[in-house]
C-alpha cells in the first residue's frame, strides 16, 4: 500500500491523511516521512509536518520513531526520489520507545512533533 500526496495540492494532502486514517483504522501500521522530503543539512532534520501527529492523535495510536542514520549518505539528493542514484554500503536504522498519544488532543500536537523530532534528532546526534 502506498499512499501519495501531491505537495502542490491542499485537496491532495486533505484526502491523503483521509486515506491514512482509513488504513489506521483498519488495523494496518503505517511508515511515514514526517519531514516531507529529505534534509540538505542532513544528518540535521527538516521541520517536521504536522500531518502525521494529527493523524496519531486523532486515532489514538502511538508513534513508533524510526531513525536511519545513513540514509543521506547512501542516496544522493535530486528533485526525485532515487534520480540521483544510491551508492554502497550500510545503512543503520534506529527503532527509538513507542511515543503515546492516549488522551492527547490536537492541542498537543505541536508538542509531540516537538518532542518526537527532539528524541530522533538526539538519536542521530548519539550515532554520528
Amino acid at each position: 500500500m502506498n499512499v501519495t500526496v501531491d505537495r502542490k495540492s491542499m485537496v491532495s494532502g486533505s484526502s491523503s491523511l483521509v486515506q491514512c486514517s482509513e488504513k489506521l483504522q483498519q488495523g494496518i501500521n503505517l511508515l511515514i516521512f514526517p519531514e516531507g522530503t529529505r534534509s540538505k543539512k542532513a544528518p540535521q532534520m527538516k521541520p517536521f509536518k504536522a500531518g502525521p501527529f494529527k493523524l496519531a492523535i486523532e486515532n489514538q495510536i502511538s508513534i513508533v520513531p524510526l531513525v536511519y542514520l545513513d540514509n543521506h549518505n547512501r542516496l544522493a539528493g535530486g528533485k526525485k526520489a532515487f534520480e540521483g542514484g544510491a551508492g554502497p554500503g550500510i545503512s543503520r536504522m534506529v527503532v527509538l520507545e513507542p511515543i503515546s498519544t492516549i488522551g492527547l488532543k490536537l492541542s498537543d500536537m505541536s508538542k509531540l512533533k516537538d518532542d518526537t523530532a527532539q528524541a530522533m534528532q538526539l538519536a542521530i546526534n548519539e550515532q554520528s
